[in-house]
């Protein structure tokens, strides 16, 4: 199982007590009790995957370490949420009232947040299934949220691109305006400056060969239709039946994917599909905190 680090969750929650709580939760403290128990139901209403429960447990934790939080379903579980009073629990918990009611949006607006991710995802892997592409996700993240919209991805089946601008070299059609060089030039200079993995973007299908010999790690074709990208496809196929010893490059797809046609993308054999729409654009799911 993907496993989230404390520090992180630790992290994120001290900027949002801050920024939520702040001196105190005034309506809780003039309305409840100081040492008020109750019990709460985190409730799904929405078929989904499940991102983000240890999370919501670690920041009631946090709080107080007397609240008790027991989860009937893990994260990466695809739950067929009921109605009404029939909708699915997913986890329990109990104890102070002020720390429960303190935490309980905070919780709730990250929790359906990773687990909108998560089941967006889950949807483009689906699509897929039977072909050798990977679904990754791109940096149109939100601020801050970063790590935990990353992670959010993994639980839904796909995988990660980069983390950020420091871990791997990608060339985009602005570098390469900027430089005034050629997809591949950039590809060769920056090759001979580092050791880290090389991505480069070309926006048609005439610069690929001239790409491919500059032995990057990676091709994105950018916002390409079928037959340009099926004609990209069979100019690589063509130059390694004459070049089999060359470095084996992988094609990514970029731009324009949604569930309609992400399964025929992925039937023109390409080895990756980034979407960036799994983290800018998931709907959160549906998800609540019920005192019983």
């Amino acid at each position: 199982m993907i496993r989230l680090k404390k520090d992180k969750i630790k992290e994120l929650l001290r900027a949002a007590l801050k920024e939520d709580v702040k001196t105190g939760d005034i309506t809780s403290n003039l309305l409840i009790a100081k040492g008020q128990k109750v019990k709460a139901n985190l409730i799904l209403r929405e078929d989904g995957v499940i991102a983000g429960l240890d999370i919501y447990k670690l920041f009631f934790r946090m709080t107080n370490k007397q609240i008790r939080f027991k989860s009937f379903r893990e994260d990466g579980d695809f739950i067929k949420a009921g109605k009404g009073s029939n909708a699915k629990v997913i986890a329990e918990v109990s104890g102070n009232a002020r720390d429960i009611l303190k935490i309980e949006r905070l919780g709730l607006n990250l929790i359906a947040h990773l687990s909108g991710i998560a089941s967006l995802t889950y949807k483009f892997v689906k699509e897929v299934k039977g072909y050798k592409t990977k679904i990754i996700d791109t940096r149109k993240t939100t601020p801050n949220l970063r790590y935990f919209e990353k992670y959010a991805v993994r639980v839904g089946g796909g995988l990660n691109h980069r983390m950020g601008l420091y871990d791997k070299v990608l060339i985009k059609d602005n570098h390469i305006k900027i430089s005034g060089m050629t997809p591949a030039d950039c590809v060769r200079l920056a090759g001979k400056r580092t050791k880290k993995e090389i991505e480069v973007e070309i926006k048609h299908f005439s610069q690929l060969l001239e790409t491919i010999k500059a032995k990057p790690d990676v091709i994105m074709l950018d916002n390409m239709n079928i037959a340009q990208i099926k004609k990209a496809i069979a100019i690589k196929d063509n130059f390694y039946k004459q070049n089999k010893s060359h470095k084996k490059i992988l094609i990514e797809v970029s731009g324009n994917v949604s569930l309609s046609n992400v399964r025929k993308i992925a039937a023109c054999k390409v080895d990756l599909i980034s979407i960036g729409a799994l983290t800018h654009s998931n709907p959160s799911l549906d998800m609540a905190l019920k005192v019983v």
